[in-house]
């Protein structure tokens, strides 16, 4: 099954991208670009930066997005996954070159997301809900391609024998496992709400009811079918932290991320209005202008026209004096 992973390099945007495009590595038709060329991309991503004034800080993000040797996978398929992968909202907007690596033993794509978005200057930001995100589309696309699953699965630890049959067939699709159902709806709500109270409101929206009382230990989970699961049996079958503590903990930072995300759309939208104010500003200043302009042209013209009213006057009066001299 595959698998993703955000990685840390110190190396520049250039060098990186070099890198995982480099043909020894990866021929030319698993090399594709989102939103930019894979062939001029390093300019563009930085053109980028420049033009939002934001070329200092994180210049990239680098994913790797690897495959088991196991799998039954081609490059093009590993390539086409890589594309869907990074093919939903939260990347929209940035430029994005993806390498599938066929050089190794196991097939593997390498993603490199610019650090500012073209289209609205927002600086590239991922916070572990929206990682955790990912790799459940990762694992999604795994399904749905039928690559091969783990014959023992590292995620699921119990002692009843039968128990753990049930839940990693569960896991592989082929079994339905309240355990399993209950664990996916807490785990997904829990990376998205943001208080005690919204978490409990969520999971109950999704049908399961909880029981979450600070004078007790435990709290319980139980499904439309009257299932009943305790967070701590979560915890040690999937070997996830679904403590009080970490989830509390979990809330607050969901709700900077929110709030956060807040203040930089208030900041975008007040920034688009003062440069629209400006526009508007330099808009009425040259029609200003101009309507002065107009009033000078057309003050010259009377004076213009004055002037030869004047002279035609004078020219009469001469013609007028000399028939009378004549006379």
């Amino acid at each position: 099954m595959a698998i993703i992973k955000a990685i840390n390099s110190k190396a520049s945007i250039g060098g990186v991208i070099d890198y995982i495009t480099d043909i020894k590595k990866a021929k030319s038709e698993y090399v594709s670009g989102i939103n930019c060329s894979p062939n001029t991309a390093i300019d563009e991503m930085k053109a980028t930066k420049k033009i939002w004034n934001k070329t200092d800080g994180r210049q990239y993000k680098h994913f790797i997005y690897s495959f088991n040797p196991k799998d039954r996978i081609t490059p093009e398929l590993a390539h086409q996954l890589a594309q869907k992968l990074m093919d939903y909202d939260f990347f929209k907007g940035y430029e994005i070159v993806i390498a599938t690596h066929t050089d190794t033993k196991h097939i593997h794509n390498h993603i490199v997301v610019n650090s500012v978005n073209a289209e609205n200057g927002k600086k590239f930001n991922m916070s572990d809900s929206q990682l955790e995100d990912m790799k459940s589309r990762c694992v999604e696309l795994s399904r749905q391609y039928g690559l091969m699953q783990e014959s023992k699965n590292q995620e699921i630890t119990t002692n009843n024998m039968k128990k753990y049959k049930a839940i990693e067939k569960a896991v592989e699709g082929n079994y339905k496992s309240y355990v399993l159902d209950i664990a996916k709806e807490v785990s997904r709500v829990k990376n998205i709400a943001i208080s005690k109270k919204d978490f409990i409101k969520k999971l109950e929206d999704r049908g399961i009811k909880t029981n979450w009382k600070d004078n007790r230990k435990y709290i319980t989970f139980t499904d439309k079918d009257g299932n009943k699961v305790r967070n701590s049996n979560l915890q040690k079958t999937f070997k996830k932290d679904f403590s009080k503590e970490k989830m509390l903990q979990k809330f607050k930072e969901n709700n900077r991320e929110k709030y956060n995300n807040r203040a930089s759309a208030i900041i975008q939208n007040m920034e688009t209005e003062k440069e629209k104010i400006r526009i508007e500003d330099i808009a009425m200043s040259a029609k200003e202008q101009l309507e002065v302009s107009e009033d000078m042209v057309i003050g010259a013209l009377e004076i213009v026209n004055g002037n030869d009213e004047h002279q035609q006057n004078n020219n009469s009066n001469l013609r007028g004096s000399s028939w009378d001299m004549e006379r």
